[in-house]
């Protein structure tokens, strides 16, 4: 069990975290993968940790960072989504390849959506709103013809709550992401062995956030679930578009990956499952970070 931090002001500081938890305010929290990289090429990993029972995240920011670079005046930060990991209790852990994940048997039915934990980053989006664009050519066929909706969807989640979180769908691209290229790029492609998806903030020193690119993992299985079946499906075994993206778009917005047992049913919840939908539906904690957030 790891201890809750007085809230100290030089950690906000210097690693932008602010971290809730039942309308209280705790300390610094390495709450996702991540880590925070200024111009000039310098990179700090943050790797504490801070919560209920938190589980193994995976520290893979400073990787993802290996891979891109901020101008001049602007930092970045790496978030990577995973499959929630395995249970090995008393058993000798299979091997396998990264990328066939945890089955659909993992996934659960919504319990503690009530939770009110939340963690934000130490950016915000423009007054303006944002436009994003998508690259269609790299988006799997089969769900080609849909992706823009469930693309708006998922943001409409975010909206929803605060209106002033505006997203606006600029058109298709043929940017791939991620590189701090002037485009906030939607694109499937490769990442990271193991993640699902990757998200990558770039803000300035004022906090603003000036770019943001998402890529999903081409090489997992990726589908449009029908919301009226449940959150758990198990046909097909892929991942719901929808869902993942949600998680994601609220990086997009300035939140933080969650890691604690009793956060598994909210939004910003750092692991998810093959055939899962209850990140399309925000939970009490993921509102209560949007509306700090725009504070």
């Amino acid at each position: 069990m790891t201890r809750y931090k007085p809230y100290d002001w030089t950690l906000e500081e210097a690693y932008g975290v602010k971290y809730f938890q039942g309308g209280l305010f705790y300390g610094i929290a390495a709450l996702s993968a991540w880590a925070l990289c200024g111009c000039g090429g310098s990179k700090a990993l943050l790797s504490s940790s801070v919560g209920n029972t938190v589980e193994d995240s995976p520290l893979t920011g400073e990787e993802l960072l290996s891979e891109v670079s901020a101008a001049p005046g602007t930092k970045v930060k790496a978030f990577a989504h995973y499959p929630r990991p395995e249970k090995h209790e008393g058993k000798k852990k299979r091997k396998r390849s990264p990328y066939s994940p945890p089955a659909v048997s993992g996934c659960t039915m919504t319990l503690n959506d009530v939770n009110t934990t939340y963690a934000m980053g130490a950016w915000r989006l423009p007054p303006s709103g944002v436009t994003y664009y998508v690259n269609l050519g790299t988006v799997p066929p089969d769900i080609r013809p849909q992706v823009v909706k469930i693309l708006q969807d998922a943001f409409a989640a975010w909206e929803a709550v605060d209106q002033r979180r505006v997203f606006v769908y600029g058109g298709t691209t043929n940017r791939t992401a991620p590189r701090q290229d002037g485009t906030n790029t939607i694109a499937w492609g490769r990442t990271r062995a193991g993640i699902i998806a990757a998200t990558y903030v770039w803000y300035d020193d004022s906090g603003e956030a000036v770019e943001v690119d998402t890529v999903f993992n081409n090489r997992f299985p990726w589908a449009v679930f029908n919301a009226n079946s449940g959150e758990c499906q198990s046909t097909p075994v892929a991942y719901d578009v929808q869902d993942i993206a949600t998680h994601e778009f609220g990086h997009w917005i300035g939140l933080l990956d969650l890691y604690g047992s009793s956060e598994q049913d909210l939004t910003m919840y750092g692991y998810s499952n093959m055939g899962e939908l209850k990140k399309r539906t925000l939970g009490a904690g993921d509102r209560l970070g949007v509306i700090a957030v725009a504070q």
